[in-house]
């Protein structure tokens, strides 16, 4: 692969984070019953490859802030997400390399 597939396949990345991290955002904003919905519409609807990406972006994220309060809403959050994510596809995935 040459640079330039290599650049643009690095920029890609970088929009797809950015666009996990804003949704990941919107659901702190949120809070309650209102995030937790909106996780589980995420997880059944998603494709295996943005409920994978989502799992590394949330658990990325989780694990990184330094804010308490936020912390512990994302480890709700994260736990919430695999339990919808062992619903969806009746199995552990474990977690994301």
């Amino acid at each position: 692969m040459g640079f330039l597939d290599e650049f643009i396949k690095g920029a890609g990345e970088i929009i797809e984070g950015a666009s996990y991290g804003a949704i990941i955002g919107n659901w702190l904003n949120k809070g309650g019953n209102d995030a937790l919905n909106d996780i589980e519409a995420f997880v059944k609807r998603g494709t295996d490859e943005m409920v994978d990406a989502m799992d590394a972006h949330l658990l990325n994220l989780t694990s990184t802030t330094l804010d308490s309060n936020q912390r512990r809403q994302l480890v709700k959050f994260y736990a919430f997400f695999k339990l919808i994510e062992f619903n969806k596809y009746q199995k552990w995935r474990g977690f994301p390399e």
